[in-house]
């Protein structure tokens, strides 16, 4: 077979006459399709062909264009459409009618994070789609491209979900992958490298920018054994954790160095600390690579013990982002049901203030049934331990996740709206909360932001305006009208004696930044804050 890989956009809207690419400030490597490819190669050999089309690299008024164009050249007769995001979603049935038209023989599959959360509606809803993998692809799609009746084979493999078996009650079955060492080392020349050159997670401690920086994705694991209510696999009930070999990964870590010269290493476990035997091993093998490493979906605090802090920044872990989620210990266990132990947090920060790192926590705003004095608890708490950062979510209603049944069971979503369907990405607050308004739980977000990580920025606190300026002109370069963070690098500045530096800002910046938007005047009088004036 041909097999024609689509990564669809990630941008919630789709506009073929938008010449703007409208696609996140990073790319991701394809590497759940990767996977796929490097899976059924070794197992089938070469008798297939592969091709990835990744429509995040194109502006939006070439998408059309540039699936022509791969039709015409490569000419398969089959095409999987990757949805690993709910944003993507408006992109599926225009992509997939286009693939029709061209030839209505070739077989339309859809797979993905997202596409597994939302079986039921994309097979009901989407005419020009033929089947979905359901959860994990790659022994599903061995069996398929061995099948010799492929009509056949989608209606009745456990793993693929159509109308017609939708319509006969068929529930989809997971194929996992046990043996993750089978896909470690997956054929960076699928694609072109360097058009997936990952923006750097924040931190002031990052020692590779820009042009310098060659970083390259990695995951390690399957799997998560919590039940966090706000995540997209909460109401799944399999809870079991799979994880390559670190003879494995180091071995590939190796060949990515060798072969790409790379210096930045992104893993995006789930859980890279849950093993934490294992999680030792990984981290002291990795220090003879010297190279940074970056965990950006956040890591559960209560694995962490000095050997382990020790060896995590030996091996280049410089920054990490404690997923907390709550200071509010009724938040954390009774509405997030998260398994944190916010009592033991002291002690963690400790190991990782003895071995110099960046900290930064993550936490999430909206819950129903939380409350001000909630969010109150949260402030105190992160105030009492001292983050450097704290990042700021909204709860947001996953498909999969417990607390979307708890918003289409009480009301608090549109029973008649979907959430894939409407113009909703999760930087937007759309729960009914039964104790306030959206706008109300955003702003509160907000001032929470500029409260820990500038009014009462911890650096600050502890007299290093050096490592505090590094992480205002970090935020300056991502978002040069924040107000709050031009105002606090000037104090840094004043305080490391660069006076006309800091003046510059108080007399031209911040003044600017004022007119364009009122808001900024609000919320320094919020804070009592007077500017100064030079």
């Amino acid at each position: 077979m041909k097999v024609l890989f689509v990564i669809l956009p990630y941008s919630p809207e789709y506009d073929e006459n938008n010449i703007s690419s409208k696609r996140r400030a990073f790319n991701n490597i394809p590497y759940g399709v990767m996977t796929i490819i490097k899976y059924a190669k070794d197992k089938l050999g070469e008798k297939n062909e592969f091709e990835i089309l990744d429509l995040n690299l194109y502006p939006q008024n070439q998408i059309k264009i540039q699936l022509e164009k791969y039709l015409n050249r490569f000419n398969p007769n089959v095409v999987g459409l990757s949805l690993m995001f709910d944003t993507s979603y408006s992109y599926i049935n225009k992509i997939a009618e286009q693939i029709k038209t061209y030839d209505k023989t070739i077989i339309t599959l859809i797979g993905g994070a997202s596409a597994t959360m939302s079986y039921k509606e994309i097979v009901q809803n989407q005419d020009f789609i033929d089947a979905l993998i359901y959860s994990e692809g790659e022994e599903p799609f061995i069996r398929f491209l061995e099948s010799t009746d492929i009509n056949s084979f989608i209606e009745e493999d456990k793993s693929f979900i159509t109308k017609k078996s939708l319509l006969l009650g068929k529930l989809p079955i997971a194929s996992k992958l046990e043996n993750l060492d089978d896909i470690i080392d997956i054929d960076y020349k699928m694609i072109d490298f360097y058009d997936y050159e990952l923006a750097e997670a924040f931190s002031p401690y990052c020692s590779i920018k820009g042009d310098d920086s060659k970083q390259f994705f990695l995951i390690t694991s399957r799997g998560c054994p919590f039940k966090c209510t706000f995540c997209m696999h909460s109401a799944h009930d399999d809870k079991s954790v799979r994880y390559a070999s670190v003879e494995k990964i180091v071995k590939h870590i190796d060949y990515m160095i060798k072969t790409y010269n790379v210096n930045t290493l992104t893993i995006y476990d789930d859980q890279i600390l849950y093993n934490k035997k294992r999680a030792k091993e990984f981290f002291k093998q990795l220090a003879q690579f010297n190279l940074r490493i970056e965990l950006p979906n956040g890591i559960t605090a209560m694995f962490i013990d000095d050997e382990l802090a020790k060896y995590m920044r030996g091996a280049g872990v410089d920054t990490v982002q404690l997923a907390i989620e709550s200071g509010s210990k009724y938040v954390v266990h009774d509405l997030m049901k998260k398994p944190v132990k916010l009592n033991i947090l002291d002690k963690v920060i400790g190991y990782l203030r003895k071995y110099d790192f960046w900290i930064q926590g993550f936490f999430v705003n909206g819950m129903p049934g939380e409350l001000d004095e909630h969010r109150q608890e949260t402030l105190n708490y992160i105030k009492k331990i001292g983050f450097d950062w704290s990042s700021f979510s909204l709860a947001y209603p996953s498909l999969g996740s417990k607390l979307y049944e708890q918003c289409i069971e009480n009301g608090y979503i549109d029973k008649d709206v979907s959430i894939l369907t409407a113009e909703h990405t999760n930087n937007e607050y759309i729960i009914k909360n039964p104790h306030y308004d959206a706008q109300y739980i955003i702003e509160q977000t907000y001032i929470m932001n500029l409260d820990v990580n500038f009014v009462n920025n911890y650096r600050m606190k502890i007299g290093d305006y050096s490592t505090a300026k590094k992480a205002f002109e970090d935020v300056i370069r991502r978002y040069p009208k924040q107000a709050f963070a031009n105002f606090y690098l000037a104090q840094c500045l004043e305080y490391e004696g660069l006076e006309d530096e800091a003046n510059e800002i108080y007399t031209n910046v911040l003044p600017k930044l004022l007119k364009e938007d009122n808001n900024w005047k609000k919320y320094f009088d919020y804070f009592g804050i007077e500017l100064k004036k030079v």
